[in-house]
Order: C-alpha cells, then structure tokens, then sequence
C-alpha cells in the first residue's frame, strides 16, 4: 500500500542519517503515549469481557449468569444461561493473565473492605488496573510488535522513507482502532490481528496469516469477511499456486475455526450459532427491517451510510480523510490502466481487494442497528 501512496521508489534524501531507527522511535514512543491515554474504563462492552473471564477464572465455564449484572452486553439462550455477546477470542488468550492477577488481587480486597461501598469502589478500580495490563500486554505491545515488523518489511522492499513514514503515522494516529489501545473492547484487537493477517500474506508466510485470520475472526466477527477477500487476493497474484496456497491458509485457519465451532455450539447450540441470536432484547430491533436476529440487515441503511463516510463524529471524512484519497487514488489509476490497455500492476490489484474490503465494512455496519452515529 505504501507503493500506492508515494508515486514509485525513488530514493528520499530528506530523512536523516538512520532513518529507520529513527521510525522504530516514532513507533515504540506513540505507543507508549497509547499506555497512558484515553483509557475508557469499565463500560458495559468491558464488562461483558469480563464476565467471560470472570467465568472461566471462578467456574472454568463460559456461562456468565453469576455475573450477568456486571453488562448489559449479553445473550440469554431458551434454557436461561447467559453468556458474553461478545467475539469470544479476546477474553480466552486473556483469561490466564486475568486469573493470574485476579486471585491475589481480590484476596487482598476483599480481605481489605468489607461489603459495601468502599467495597465496590476498590473492586472496580482492581478490574480497572486488571484490564489496562491486560490491554497493554494484547494489545498495545502486540501493535508496537507488529509495527516494527512492518517497517522492516517496507524497507527491505525499498520502500522511500517518507512512505513508510506516512503508513506509520496514518496507522498509529490516524485510525479509530487507537483510541481503544489501552481499553479491552476488542476493537484493538481486531486492528492488531489485521495488521499481522495482511503482513504475513504480503510476506508468503500463508500458514501463519491463516493463523491470524483466524484469531481475528475469532474475535471480531467482521472480520470473517477477509477470509474470501484474502482468496480472492492470492488467486490474484498466485493464479498457479492458488490452491497450494489456499491449503497453507486452511492450515493455519484450522485451529482458530475448530475453537470457533466448539465454544458457539456449548454456549449457544451450533457451530455457526452467533450470540446476537439470543441478544439481550433491549438491543434488538423488532422491525422487518433487521431481519438477522434483530441486529442486521442485509440492506445497509442511506443515512448511516453516509454519517460513515462524511459525518462529523465518526466519518471517514474527517477521521481519516487518506483513505477517501487513496480510494480516488486507486480508481483513477485503474480507469488510466484500462484506457492505454495495459495490464493492471500487482500493487493496483492490491488497492482493488482494499476497497471491496472498505465496501464490505460499509455495507455491514451500515446495516447494524447498534450503529450509534
């Protein structure tokens, strides 16, 4: 992507003497500023999280009912159990880090406060500390990880300076997933996961990026919708080898699917059986409209669309204008190609499977009734 965005690879003499030591600095610092910013706390969306992990530590169970008050973010099957409405992934990798500092903590008090008021302040604060470590180690450490390993990727591919420069700052400050670094809502995530999918595709290391799509998916569903964009990507640029290559990604997707399809058929009766099947009612939609549990629509909604695209809140627009750029970029550059009747590069091809990717993401948040605007 960064090939597209600075217009070929000529060399950049503006930078200085290490240029990228100098970017390992700008990568390892902004992440630190992420350790200390912008923490959100215990929200309902947390706290579901927490249940899960609550669960897994107290009654080595996914069943959340003990703990149902603490969220309003869960799902009740016919039989009356509650579980997490959450992607599951998040709170499994992170349930032995949680135990681990759980049991000594609440030991402590608990054997501090009595029940009540001060009880619950000091139990609260003690989740609060929990889930920032938590965050800091799954999320914020994972993304400096994979940040360093893509600069060192662009350039060894002789990616200019100012390039990669322009991918690190559009990633690490101008992407709404940075604002939930250093809170588990998942959504951190789901951006680290992404980035390591698509470096490792971009590498040829297909077992390892199956691998991570896979976690992906596991815990954010949306991101399920790589897995035919990534297929499509390598038939692609691989049209030979496309089958050996989709068997490599199988392998690595193998694990993360079986977890997948054992955890939705214990908790909610099938292997393809989502949470917002049994979604807490007051989050459901009753109209025609959302015809997929209450929750989704196959037709995106026109308003929201455009709130996504253009609204001062949360649209693309104003969060991160780049990537409207990019798109027109894009496009442009493959009318140009189909008018001289030359072949499309490779790195066009790319830009093509990221706009199906944005579309996608547009369709089906525009089509989510939990869309808040």
């Amino acid at each position: 992507m960064a090939k597209i965005i600075h217009f070929g690879n000529q060399p950049d003499h503006s930078s200085s003497s290490n240029p990228t030591s100098f970017k390992f600095w700008i990568v390892w610092l902004s992440l630190l500023l992420a350790v200390f910013s912008n923490r959100t706390g215990l929200n309902t969306n947390v706290m579901s999280r927490v249940a899960l992990m609550l669960a897994l530590t107290e009654k080595y169970s996914f069943e959340i009912s003990p703990w149902q008050e603490l969220t309003l973010d869960w799902s009740r099957t016919p039989e009356g159990s509650y579980y997490s409405n959450k992607a599951p992934a998040p709170s499994l990798l992170a349930a032995p880090l949680f135990a681990a500092l759980y049991k000594p903590l609440n030991f402590f008090v608990r054997s501090r406060f009595t029940e009540g008021k001060d009880f619950n302040v000091a139990w609260n604060n003690m989740l609060a500390f929990i889930m920032w470590v938590i965050s800091i180690v799954f999320q914020i450490l994972p993304l400096a990880w994979v940040m360093s390993q893509w600069v060192k990727w662009l350039t060894q591919n002789k990616i200019t300076h100012s390039a990669i420069l322009f991918f690190i700052l559009a990633t690490l400050f101008g992407n709404t997933g940075d604002f939930y670094m250093n809170s588990f809502h998942g959504h951190g995530y789901a951006m680290v996961l992404a980035l390591m999918t698509l470096l490792f595709v971009f590498k040829k290391h297909w077992i390892w990026a199956g691998l991570a799509l896979g976690l992906g998916t596991l815990g954010d569903y949306s991101s399920g919708l790589f897995i035919p964009l990534i297929g499509f990507y390598v038939f692609l640029h691989s049209t030979n080898r496309w089958a050996s290559i989709c068997l490599k990604l199988g392998i690595g997707l193998f694990f993360p699917l079986i977890i997948f399809a054992f955890y939705h058929w214990k908790c909610f009766g099938g292997v393809l059986t989502l949470p917002q099947k049994f979604q807490n009612p007051l989050f459901v939609d009753s109209s025609a409209q959302f015809e997929n549990f209450g929750v989704i629509s196959w037709l995106p909604n026109f308003k929201i669309l455009l709130k996504l695209l253009f609204g001062t809140t949360r649209g693309i627009l104003f969060t991160q204008p780049y990537i409207l750029f990019l798109v027109g970029f894009i496009l442009a550059s493959v009318i140009r190609s189909r008018r001289s009747k030359e072949p499309l590069e490779k790195k066009l091809l790319t830009g093509i499977v990221g706009i199906a990717f944005l579309l996608a993401l547009l369709w089906m948040n525009a089509g989510f009734n939990g869309w808040h605007g």
